[in-house]
């Protein structure tokens, strides 16, 4: 079940971090608690945990963590559903393939493991704003 978090005061994107493990999903928190211009709407261990409600706001965004970048499937069922244009996937092994995979099945990103904290920042902010976001290399 979804655990969201404080209103506060209003930011640029909201993140919903999404993730099988806690620890990991707790480390992510953390670190974008330190971008500005981002607020943690919540923590779900999958995206079928999440509502259409939790995703209401405009600027509201999902981070899906994926232990490796290959549940495309899961992503267009549930984008079906409610969240489209709304996803960003880490994942720590991109191929082209996964890319061209993900951004089909409605991706608004890839995140690579290798990207700064700055990078991840721009990427939210991006995907916050309806773009496509993806590293350079």
């Amino acid at each position: 079940m979804p655990s969201p978090r404080g209103a506060g005061s209003p930011t640029q994107v909201q993140v919903w971090v999404v993730g099988r493990y806690a620890l990991v999903n707790q480390a992510f928190e953390a670190l974008l608690l330190r971008l500005p211009g981002v607020e943690i709407a919540g923590q779900a261990s999958s995206l079928a945990e999440l509502s259409p409600q939790s995703l209401e706001a405009e600027a509201c965004l999902v981070l899906w963590i994926l232990p490796a970048a290959t549940d495309f499937e899961s992503l267009s069922a549930i984008q079906a559903q409610h969240l489209s244009g709304k996803v960003l996937l880490f994942s720590m092994d991109w191929t082209a393939q996964h890319v061209q995979e993900s951004l089909k099945a409605g991706a608004a990103g890839c995140l690579p493991a290798g990207m700064s904290l700055g990078d991840l920042g721009d990427a939210l902010r991006q995907a916050g704003r309806g773009e496509i976001y993806l590293p350079p290399d």
